[in-house]
This record gives C-alpha cells, sequence and structure tokens, in this order.
C-alpha cells in the first residue's frame, strides 16, 4: 500500500518537507447519532 501512495506522490510531484503528522481526531468530530443529510451542517461522512 505504501509503494503505491509513494508512486502516487511521484506522479503528483507533490513536495511533502513540509507535511506534518496529524491525527485523525484533530481534525474531525465523532458524531454518535445518526445524521439526517437532508438536514444538517456536515459535508463530509465516513462511516465505520
Amino acid at each position: 500500500m505504501s509503494e503505491v501512495l509513494e508512486n502516487i506522490v511521484e506522479d503528483l510531484q507533490l513536495d511533502r518537507s513540509n507535511w506534518k503528522l496529524t491525527k485523525f481526531g484533530d481534525v474531525t468530530i465523532q458524531q454518535k447519532k445518526k445524521v439526517d443529510r437532508e438536514n444538517t451542517l456536515l459535508t463530509r461522512y465516513i462511516k465505520v
């Protein structure tokens, strides 16, 4: 998997020199209830 990502980064010519490791929980919120997609301000969902 990491080899595939490395190839994609190389193909896109991304400069990762200033990238910082970020925890998933630092950029997301946990929603434990069901979301009414028609009546919410949330724009992205990750169902796990």
